[in-house]
This record gives C-alpha cells, structure tokens and sequence, in this order.
C-alpha cells in the first residue's frame, strides 16, 4: 500500500506516507494556505525522492472546517482567498450576493482542494452534517450530491493534478473529513465512552457516544461523536514564545522552577476571542490578580494553567465518565504542561505514539478503503497499532489547590465577562 495522507491546519501543513506498513511524517515549513496545491507539491516531492515512488494508490486530505471557497456555476472562485467561519460570515455572503458573482457551491477546504484533484463537487457526510447546523451555510448544501462516507472513493486523480503532483498511474482520491473528527479515529477512539484532547493551535476534546440523531455522526455505523473546539492551545503557547523571545524550553524551565501555589493569579487566555463553552467571539484575554509580588514566571505559568482551565471546562461539559483521556498534537509534546492539565483536570492523560493523529487518522481511512476492512476489523487494525506511549497522573499534593484554583477561575470569568453560571451558557 502506498497511501499519502495531507493535513492542512491553521499553520502548518502535516503530511504521511504509509509504506511497507510504516508511517513516515513531514512538515512543509513553507505552508501557503491558499496555495494547497503547491503545499502538497513541495511534500510530494520530498516524499517522491525518499523513497524512490512515483505512484500512490490513494491520497486522502483532512481540513480545518471553517474555511470556505465561493464558486459559481461554472465553479470558479469568488477571488483567491478562502474565508473563515465567524460571527461575520453571513454578512460576507451578503455582500458577495449583491455583486454580480452568484454563489453556487461553498465548499470547505478539504472539499475545495478534492475539487482541483478530481473535478468534483462533493463532501463527506461528517462535513455536511456542519454544514446543516451552521446558519449561513444550511441553504448550500442542497448543491452537494449524496454525502460520501469519509473512507469512500470520491474519485481518480485528474490529469492535471498528476501532471503537476508527479504522480503515475490511476491514483484514488477519498472523500476524507474535518481534521478533528479524524484525529480522534488517529488517538485509538474506537469505543464508546472514549475521549480525548487533540492540542493542536487551537484545542478539541471529544467523547465518542452510542449512535444519536441530535450529535454529529462518526466513522463507525453505532457511534456518533461530541467534539468541543476552543479558541486557545499552541497559539497561546506561540503568542507567548513571539511576546517574550523565549523558546518552548525556555518558558516551561520557568514555569517548572515555580512552585508557589497562587489561587488568585489568573488568564483567561481568550485572544482570539472564547469559542466552548461560552461562544464568545468579541471577548478578549485577560491577566487578573496581578500584584506587586507577581514575577514573569507567575505570568508564564498563570498562561498555560489558564488554557488549561477553558480545557477543563469543556471536558466537564462532555460529563466524561472515565478516569482517563487520550492526548496528543503540539501541545501534548511538553511533559510539563501534560502534568498542569492532568492536575487541574483530575484525570490521567495518556499521549499516544502520534502525536499526529490527523494525519494516521487519514491513513487509517485508506486502509479501510484499500483492505475493505468492516466496521469491527479496522477497530482491530487501530488498536494494534496505536498505543500509549506516556501517562500522565494526577498529583496528590497538587488536586486539591487545582480545584480551587479552577472554581475561582470559574468565579472570576463570570465576574469579568458578566457571565451567568457556566451550566446555564
């Protein structure tokens, strides 16, 4: 099997290839989000040259969700950019509706780029059921045909993409999905009443559930599957690391050589505004508690204690019935930060052997496809080959000090942010 596995994220482009039943990963550092197709070209390249291949069976691409590209009937595009889902969306289309330009087809980034590879209109049946809840997209969806499984050919690899990706040969393109759906299959989640954080610049966690019409559907034909998105994780860890000059190493050294134990210090990491739980887009970060015996290492801690709180109010939204979650992505790397988040979530974290979870979560959906696997033999398949690879405890001597920490976070935002209850938002 030769499958090649794309990951577009917000800042980066991960890539796989599953090879003589191996899994090698890479980065392009020179990512153009709205260059797709030269992104996978630099990869391709580099994969091509490695290892010797010219051919690839199949190519499946996972996305961010809210980013959208405008055609028309003849499906051209509105302009170059791709724009994101936010509180002004709807007021965009508005505008681009009073233009000449008439909005045939909004397509998702990953749907997009499997247009410029196959020539087709299509979408996967987890990205169209966003699709139905989302207010200014719901009317577009009756363009698309049958919703397509994510493991499903939606077909060949045009002439044009072959000629300019390198590739020979009949190569298929699967319909793929929304990147944290498949990082979740990527983590080992399988069963229901698994959950797990994805940390990727922004934060996920989700909880598979038993087969519901009201929750989002997922890959296996009994589950359906919770996924909470935030607004805060490695962005917030780059926003400090870009503020102060310091490396990643540099600021958790700090952090871990602090240990006073301040329940009054605190950030609300929301720099980007506050998406789950409180769907918050106007609302900004802020330090408070600040005093004249703070220092730089109680601001750096205060900040990943901080995401950690937001964190923990979306896993106990998912009312998780387990003692233990799975993590991985960028910010399950740092061992220091694993042992903050295990501490105020009181639950133990178990980070898996990839931390690229899109990107197995994507070659796992083409060995389905290419080995025909049902339901049960590709559960078998993922658990034999993903594992844990650290755990993470909670602290005895630091649970109790969390919890307060984490009520009076709660207390505080409500304060702030003019807030009712969390369980009533």
């Amino acid at each position: 099997m030769k499958i090649l596995s794309f990951d577009f994220g917000t800042s980066s482009l991960k890539a796989g290839f599953y090879f003589k039943d191996k899994i090698f990963f890479y980065t392009n550092k020179n990512y153009y989000l709205d260059k797709p197709l030269l992104s996978m070209k630099e990869v391709t390249e580099r994969i091509k040259g490695e290892h010797h291949i010219e051919e690839a069976d199949v190519i499946v691409v996972d996305s961010i969700f809210p980013a959208f590209k405008f055609l028309d009937e003849d499906y051209y595009p509105f302009d170059q950019s791709f724009y994101w889902y936010n509180s002004n969306l709807g007021e965009t289309i508005n505008e681009i509706e009073k233009t000449n330009f008439k909005i045939k087809y909004v397509l998702s980034y990953k749907d997009y780029l499997n247009f410029l590879l196959t020539s087709k209109i299509s979408t996967d049946f987890i990205t169209y059921s966003n699709f139905k809840k989302e207010p200014y997209l719901g009317k577009f969806i009756k363009e698309f045909p049958d919703a397509l499984g994510p493991a499903e050919p939606l077909g060949f690899l045009n002439e044009g993409a072959k000629e300019y990706l390198g590739i020979k040969g009949s190569c298929i393109i699967l319909s793929g999905t929304i990147d944290a759906f498949v990082s979740a299959l990527g983590m080992g989640g399988v069963d229901v009443g698994e959950g797990g954080e994805i940390g990727g610049s922004t934060t996920c966690v989700y909880k598979i559930i038993e087969k519901n019409s009201s929750e989002l559907p997922y890959f296996f034909q009994d589950q359906s599957i919770k996924i909470l998105a935030m607004s805060c994780g490695g962005i917030t860890l780059k926003w400090l690391k870009d503020t102060f000059g310091l490396n990643e190493e540099g600021i958790f050294e700090k952090i871990d050589g602090n240990q006073k134990k301040d329940e009054k210090l605190l950030f609300f990491p929301y720099l980007l505004g506050a998406r789950s739980p409180l769907w918050l887009p106007e609302i900004r970060a802020i330090f408070y508690g600040i005093d004249i015996s703070t220092d730089f290492s109680d601001l750096l801690k205060a900040v990943v204690e901080g995401v950690a709180f937001v964190n923990r109010q979306n896993i106990d939204t998912l009312n998780l019935d387990k003692t233990s979650i799975s993590i991985a992505g960028q910010t399950a790397a740092s061992n220091s930060w694993n042992q903050i988040k295990s501490n105020i979530y009181n639950l133990s974290l178990r980070r898996v052997n990839y931390l690229q979870s899109a990107v197995v979560g994507s070659i796992f959906l083409g060995i389905k496809f290419l080995s025909n696997f049902k339901d049960h033999e590709l559960k078998d398949f993922i658990k034999s080959i993903i594992k844990i690879e650290a755990l993470f405890e909670p602290q005895e001597d630091k649970k109790l000090f969390y919890e307060r920490k984490y009520k009076n976070f709660i207390g505080v935002q409500n304060r702030l942010y003019e807030l009712e209850d969390l369980e009533k938002i």
